[in-house]
């Protein structure tokens, strides 16, 4: 039986997690034999999936957890460290799995990723701010503490007050003296009477503008308009807030938006990663920056995060932005492909006249003249 195997998200363990189902083993062979998958993209010529999640083109094995069963199918589970770079994969990509297990093997298999696959920086909580969270409590119980010592105090001026009231009523006059102060409470009435007053000579339109009313009425307009469970993309400055962001699950037009901004700020590592997150989603102008950040032609130090250019991850997040009908990526989908066989003939050379020619046909100059 041809082995099929699939991946899919564990909800149990939540996002950066996944099972990986293998059908066609059989499933009397020892659980203790050790499983050996080789995971490679088909795209630019294949590469293989390391045990640091990193792709690389030379051969690698990886040596899975121990196996368990559903029915006929295999189950393995995977952490973060090669489930996040299969989830963050585009739609489009193909992968294929050679599975070595027992006297099984080594056959090949198609690997289908079965979305949605959350990878584990959209979970919206890391190991850091689990380990926070419970350090506030110890300041909040100790002012309880605290708060109960007046509470306890308070009917000590109750034991001195009988002996003042058997004083002469002169002594007894100061006891009730707190009394007066309550007449100070009415003043803030009377501010908004005169306040209304104001509005109706006709400063009121410029009080309310200005806002001199908020603070006497309560409002807050910030609050009005934060989004709640959303941090706002002028505060993200490391990824557990950008994890945090991204586990409200904005929208994809946010997400472009919000990684702008963080290119904008020179916050490039997390502008890549709010651009995956787009891409994934289906935004042309995602896969369009994040092909530029890899593309040896517009590769700098000042407008990527990497060390160097890869003209072939360019290409790799190029092709859904576009397939998605991206004009500009097509282009650079062509000379990118173009640039990956020198020799000017083969498959990636054919590729990216197809490429070259869409663009063209759109209009786009520089894509006709590579084309002559």
């Amino acid at each position: 039986m041809p082995l099929k195997s699939e991946l899919i998200a564990d909800v149990r363990r939540g996002p950066g997690h996944g099972l990986l189902r293998i059908s066609g083993l059989t499933p009397d062979i020892d659980p203790l034999e050790p499983l050996s998958v080789k995971i490679i993209q088909n795209q630019q010529g294949g590469r293989y999936l390391t045990s640091s999640g990193a792709w690389q083109p030379e051969e690698v094995s990886q040596i899975l957890p121990s196996l368990g069963w559903d029915g006929a199918v295999a189950v393995v589970p995977l952490g973060p460290t090669l489930f996040d770079p299969l989830a963050q994969l585009p739609n489009n990509v193909r992968l294929r799995m050679m599975v070595t297990y027992g006297a099984t093997g080594p056959e090949v298999s198609s690997l289908s990723l079965v979305q949605p696959l959350p990878p584990s920086f959209a979970r919206g909580e890391n190991p850091e701010p689990v380990i926070a969270a419970p350090l506030p409590p110890p300041p909040v119980a100790e002012p309880v503490i605290v708060d109960s010592e007046p509470q306890v105090s308070a009917p000590e001026p109750q034991m001195i007050d009988p002996p003042l009231r058997d004083d002469p009523p002169e002594l007894a006059a100061p006891v009730r003296d707190p009394e007066p102060e309550k007449p100070k409470s009415p003043l803030v009435p009377l501010l908004l009477i005169g306040l209304l007053v104001l509005l109706l000579v006709g400063g009121g339109a410029a009080a309310w503008k200005f806002g001199l009313l908020d603070g006497l009425l309560g409002g807050d307009k910030t609050a009005e308009t934060a989004a709640p469970g959303q941090t706002p993309a002028s505060v993200i400055n490391t990824r557990e807030d950008l994890a945090r962001y991204l586990g409200g699950n904005p929208a994809v037009a946010d997400i472009t938006a919000t990684a702008k901004d963080l290119t904008a700020r020179g916050k490039l590592d997390l502008a890549m990663l709010a651009w995956q997150q787009a891409s994934r989603q289906g935004n042309p102008e995602a896969g369009l920056a994040l092909g530029k950040m890899y593309d040896p032609a517009t590769w700098s130090a000042s407008a990527s995060p990497l060390p160097q250019a890869d003209a072939e991850t360019a290409a790799f997040w190029y092709e859904p932005a576009a397939q998605a009908g991206n004009v500009e990526a097509q282009r650079r989908l062509g000379l990118v492909l173009k640039s990956l066989e020198p020799g000017g003939s083969g498959p990636q050379t054919d590729k990216a006249k197809e490429w070259l020619k869409k663009a063209a046909d759109a209009g786009d100059a520089e894509a006709a003249a590579a084309l002559k």
